[in-house]
């Protein structure tokens, strides 16, 4: 009874292993962005809460726009971090070089509490390999601890994605997020020493 389990066992460790070489499941990054400018500012910490993310956007699978407007899964292809967090990261790492301001993601981890809190809500973030990403959306720039600080702005960008890969795709979605961080590092180079 023993060798019999022993070879049940053997079985099924070779069918897992035989499942898992005929899955060739390709997990892709956001790519790192290349440095930029650094703009002074007043606001001397900024938190970044959770990008706000369509359905469709919150998927591992990658999105990818078949038509006009439907979206469909890239099949093989997922994200390997969760798209929520991966794009709240990327974006925060994006304006702390951007800025002369310390910069971190919720929750915060300092012990004094941020200047300003950004809170961001894409409404759309959608392309093809060989076509262009499409990405819009609101931000929300707020004091946090109670200065004048209260501003919204909306976003729209159109990427060109420079290839017929997935690769290239997430290319331009990281290409969007640096145009949103350099935006929005501009509004808060401006903020005055009273309003936070």
């Amino acid at each position: 009874m023993t060798m019999i389990l022993r070879l049940a066992c053997l079985s099924l460790v070779a069918l897992l292993a035989a499942c898992s070489a005929s899955d060739p499941t390709n997990r892709y990054l956001l790519p790192e962005s290349q440095p930029t400018a650094t703009l002074g500012s007043n606001v001397r910490t900024l938190s970044v809460r959770q990008v706000d993310l369509p359905a469709y956007a919150r998927e591992t699978e990658i999105a990818v726009l078949a038509g006009a407007n439907v979206i469909v899964s890239a099949g093989n292809a997922l994200w390997a971090d969760s798209p929520e967090r991966g794009m709240t990261e990327l974006l925060a790492e994006n304006l702390d070089r951007a800025l002369t301001t310390r910069v971190a993601t919720d929750p915060w981890p300092l012990l004094t509490a941020p200047d300003a809190q950004l809170d961001v809500k894409v409404s759309r973030i959608a392309g093809a390999p060989g076509a262009s990403l499409r990405f819009t959306g609101q931000y929300f720039l707020v004091a946090a601890n109670g200065g004048s600080l209260e501003t919204a702005g909306r976003f729209s960008y159109n990427v060109p994605v420079r290839g017929d890969t997935i690769e290239a795709l997430t290319q331009a979605q990281a290409e969007a997020v640096a145009l949103l961080a350099r935006d929005i590092a501009k509004r808060i180079s401006v903020v005055g020493a009273g309003e936070v």
